[in-house]
């Protein structure tokens, strides 16, 4: 996958757990642009017209696992698990810039051998951005 040339992606090159994690639950392996592409489709639902110029991750809190202990020693089947990731959006929204902290979950469950992934999406802050400012 190529990055799209209208999003700026930050902090996203130290996060190969976290695509391989992706990977595993059957989302895209490069968490930054699967982030840019579904934050979009989310904010859009309320703002048509939202773009987002920057993505930041800022961070990814320890994971959740569900599970139980197989018949061999130290090997779990994981039949849910629980990803938080700390966000930090730029977004043009009617010719405007604003700033969002968003905090989203991604929620994985087992279920047949594959997995049913949602999220939950939660704006923390949000407020103007001035470029000249510090993200």
């Amino acid at each position: 996958m190529n990055q799209p040339p209208q999003v700026v992606l930050y902090g996203f090159e130290r996060c190969e757990a976290l695509g391989s994690i992706f990977e595993l639950i059957g989302l895209p392996s490069e968490p930054g642009l699967f982030l840019h592409s579904h934050l979009t489709g989310v904010l859009r639902k309320q703002h048509p017209d939202v773009v987002i110029s920057t993505l930041e991750l800022v961070a990814v809190p320890d994971c959740d696992l569900g599970g139980f202990i197989t018949g061999e020693p130290e090997i779990m089947r994981v039949e849910s698990m629980c990803i938080p990731i700390k966000i930090l959006a730029q977004t043009v929204v009617q010719g405007k810039p604003h700033g969002l902290r968003i905090d989203l979950i991604v929620n994985a469950k087992g279920e047949d051998g594959r997995y049913i992934v949602t999220t939950d999406m939660h704006v923390r802050e949000q407020g103007e951005w001035n470029p000249e400012e510090p993200g």
